[in-house]
């Protein structure tokens, strides 16, 4: 079984080939074929899964695997037929035993640069692309800004000045990636707060194709895209199974989905803007599990949705435009609000709805607590966070006492943050101040 909660079930075929099958649906998902010349005796993901481990029965080779690519990555021939693999459980290396009683030790299993080790956490590595990736884009912006203006120069002393202007750029660009995102970082705080989907996880770069990702855990369950081998289905799950189904019938995911969040009525999905389809949200709602039940909207052109959040009567999105759209259960919009600052992260619960941006130059996110119901904005106010750290989980603390009757925060819960360095602060909106 693969590692990640057993997604995946790899077996031997006869003809010296491994057939991968899809838990949920046991439908094929893949072969890993041409290694071995006759039947496969043994079988062993390593513990992050990214590589499998096979030997052979008949051919006294051992193989390992890229599970992205399907493609073998070493192999190695033995004194005798393996009988049993197993990785070591913190190292880059792989135990094998043979039908004779033989113990071998293959070190340095996975070789090469750019390939992760076969234990190794990648939460870092999609930390730094993701960076990397940022530090690109801004780079390509500024290019094109500088490039635009250089068009709008018409005479000869003014293009002599542009050349001047794109001889600085191309020296500004030459230098190293990382000294420019750290030099951007320093003159602007504000770059080192990322959009959030609270409860998400990402999958790794390089990945996604056959690793699982886990677009929300919240009190109400998970939601987890598989991928297929054409395309990917959801799956939704609940915590609660006296309340709701232990698992409800997979969603056949064509569009991409990249965030999605629960609430008591229904899932909320969302998929990123491409050059051949725009970004598009969908709720399915619990009580209707149905296709002609469901719902979908369509953000502007270029609009990336980054954040979503589901009330008892709502559904939020907040997209890079900073923009937060508002929408009935039904598919109603009831409203379109501007945040003062670049969009980050939504939670939501009942009636309370909370958004959460960022300025330019600032240090501190600044949160938004709307009375959806009302259509009232009840508070403005900073975020807190130790030095240096980020947002990396916030919502509402559901189960604590509702403020005193009559105030105008009467029905607002407490709202939680969780910043990068481990410290969980509460805001009491009747109070306006933080503790913790």
């Amino acid at each position: 079984w693969h590692p990640d909660g057993g997604s995946l079930l790899a077996a031997p075929g006869p003809e010296g080939e491994v057939a991968l099958y899809e838990r949920l649906s046991w439908q094929p998902a893949g072969l890993l074929s041409g290694a071995h010349s006759g039947r496969v005796g043994a079988i062993r993901f390593s513990p992050n899964g990214l590589y499998c481990a096979t030997a052979g029965a008949a051919d006294q080779a051992v193989a390992v695997w890229d599970m992205e690519r399907r493609q073998v990555l070493a192999k190695k021939t033995l004194a005798g037929a393996a009988a049993a693999l197993a990785w070591h459980p913190a190292g880059n290396a792989l135990a094998l035993l043979t039908e004779e009683g033989e113990l071998a030790l293959w070190e340095d299993v996975i070789q090469g640069e750019n390939l992760p080790g076969p234990c190794e956490n990648l939460e870092a590595r999609v930390r730094a692309a993701v960076e990397a990736q940022n530090a690109m884009d801004a780079e390509a912006a500024e290019a094109s800004d500088a490039d635009e203006e250089g068009n709008e120069e018409e005479d000869e002393e003014e293009n002599e000045e542009g050349n001047e202007e794109g001889e600085e750029r191309f020296e500004k660009t030459s230098l190293p990636l990382a000294r420019r995102a750290a030099r951007r970082a320093v003159s602007d705080p504000a770059l080192a707060h990322r959009p959030l989907q609270p409860g998400a996880f990402a999958t790794p770069p390089g990945y996604a194709r056959l690793a699982p990702a886990y677009l929300c855990f919240n009190g109400v369950g998970s939601v987890v895209r598989r991928p297929q081998e054409d395309h990917a289905v959801v799956e939704v799950a609940f915590h609660d199974t006296s309340k709701h189904r232990k698992r409800l019938p997979l969603i056949s995911d064509f569009l991409g989905f990249g965030l999605a969040t629960l609430g008591d009525k229904g899932v909320l999905l969302a998929s990123r803007w491409t050059s051949e389809a725009a970004a598009t949200v969908q709720f399915k709602p619990f009580d209707a599990w149905s296709s002609n039940a469901e719902w979908s909207a369509t953000l502007e052109h270029k609009e990336h949705p980054v954040s979503l959040a589901l009330g008892s009567s709502f559904c939020a999105v907040l997209t890079s435009n900073s923009r937060l759209l508002l929408l009935s259960l039904g598919g109603l919009q009831l409203a379109s609000w501007e945040l003062p600052g670049r969009g980050l992260s939504l939670a939501a619960s009942g009636q309370s709805l909370a958004a959460f941006s960022i300025q330019a130059g600032q240090a501190q996110p600044v949160v938004e607590l709307f009375d959806v119901g009302s259509r009232r904005r009840l508070l403005q106010t900073s975020v807190p966070l130790s030095r240096g750290a980020s947002v990396t989980w916030a919502g509402f603390a559901a189960d604590e006492e509702p403020e005193e009757r009559g105030s105008r925060f009467a029905a607002a819960p407490p709202l939680a943050v969780h910043d990068s360095k481990g410290v969980l602060r509460v805001l009491r909106p009747s109070q306006g101040a933080w503790a913790g």
